[in-house]
């Protein structure tokens, strides 16, 4: 199953719990964190996926929607904002681990770890 078939199937945020590579069989269990794309509905994940194949172009993509290009822009506006909250929160992640460490409650090494894990 393609991740975009998953879109279709839930609708919200979605949690990652086994990653799998094909090649190795090996598999990790999470929960992960993922990609801030990940947190948009079906709807939205459809729009960005016609943004893209429509090469950025906003009248394209209203026509093919079926929408005006006020009502699309409206539509990317609350895309993008759900896109820049989840990168402001990997932000304070950061910003807490360095935090940390700057307050010698966690090692430089351990700092590091975490993260390369975000």
């Amino acid at each position: 199953m393609r991740i975009a078939d998953v879109f279709s199937i839930l609708e919200g945020p979605i949690v990652v719990e086994k990653v799998r590579c094909q090649k190795t069989g090996y598999a990790v269990e999470g929960p992960f964190e993922t990609p801030a794309l990940f947190q948009l509905r079906n709807d939205q994940f459809q729009l960005v996926e016609s943004l893209i194949i429509n090469g950025g172009n906003l009248k394209k993509v209203a026509e093919e929607v079926g929408v005006s290009y006020p009502t699309l822009r409206n539509r990317l506006d609350d895309i993008i904002l759900i896109m820049k909250s989840e990168s402001e929160k990997v932000k304070i992640k950061r910003m807490e681990i360095l935090d940390a460490i700057e307050r010698g409650e966690i090692s430089a090494d351990e700092g590091a770890k975490r993260l390369k894990e975000i």
